[in-house]
């Protein structure tokens, strides 16, 4: 079994086409992995240079999704691994909770895990990647439909 580390590049089958995500942060042994999940669906494998430039522009979004779980299962698979060297996490994440039939926003803290209540969507908080995990279906779900992170208000 490959031992995953922190820039591996990874493919997922969608109906659509291949996607690319990249394995960038994990917080200690006992927490998810965090991806950084990267534009464009394929119909076939970009060339290293076009996955150099893929990796290394703007991610559609992060998310925390189990790398090792899924590459056990072949639900994934690893194509490269390209440096992380220029990468910090997000400070913050978002997510969206329920009360009493609201919906409200917390801002998450990623180190601390403090969250704090959001009054307004303001376009940077709306820029924020969910503080969810995900697993391969629903990565799958979210990319074939085109889901970015404008769309995720409620």
């Amino acid at each position: 079994m490959q031992k995953i580390q922190i820039g591996d590049l990874f493919e997922i089958s969608t109906p659509k086409g291949y996607a690319y995500f990249q394995y960038v942060y994990q917080k200690d042994a006992d927490s998810v992995e965090m991806i950084k999940v990267l534009p464009g669906l394929f119909a076939v494998r970009p060339n290293f240079s076009e996955l150099d430039i893929l990796v290394s522009g703007k991610e559609l979004f992060f998310i925390f999704f189990p790398v090792g779980a899924a590459l056990r299962k072949k639900l994934i698979s690893k194509v490269d691994h390209f440096s992380t060297y220029e990468f910090s996490p997000p400070k913050y994440m978002r997510s969206g909770y329920f009360i009493k039939d609201k919906f409200s926003w917390k801002l998450v803290d990623i180190e601390t895990l403090k969250r704090t209540p959001i009054e307004v969507l303001t376009p940077e908080i709306i820029n924020l990647s969910p503080f969810e995990c995900w697993n391969d279906t629903m990565l799958i779900e979210k990319l074939t439909e085109g889901w970015t992170l404008e769309q995720w208000v409620r």
